[in-house]
């Protein structure tokens, strides 16, 4: 029986879309992802060190304590990503990278007092 990493590999190399999985502390570690839709998806803790990808989609993922280490992030989209604790240790550029725009931490709200009317 193939491993979850095995199908997820399987399904990329289909151009099936990722979109919204929950896949936090999968090991695909030195993987080609090239051009995978991983936006909307949890993966917090996953193990994508020496991955390939390039044209990835990330947007809205998060990727919390994620291991990218020496992954190729070229044209990848990282828009609202989060990346909290994330490696990217060799990572030699990240200029190419598009949409970088990490997710702001959410601000706490406060009751604003009601209005007096006249």
């Amino acid at each position: 029986m193939p491993s979850l990493a095995e199908k997820i590999l399987k399904m990329v190399d289909q151009g099936i879309s990722l979109y919204k999985s929950n896949l936090p502390g999968i090991d695909l570690s030195g993987k080609n992802l090239r051009g995978a839709d991983f936006s909307f998806s949890n993966l917090r803790g996953a193990d994508l060190s020496g991955c390939n990808l390039i044209c990835a989609n990330f947007e809205n993922a998060d990727l919390t304590d994620c291991n990218l280490k020496d992954a190729d992030l070229r044209y990848a989209n990282l828009t609202q990503t989060v990346l909290d604790g994330t490696v990217l240790d060799g990572i030699e550029d990240l200029s190419e990278v598009t949409q970088l725009k990490p997710r702001k931490p959410k601000e706490k709200k406060t009751a604003s007092p009601p209005k007096k009317s006249e």
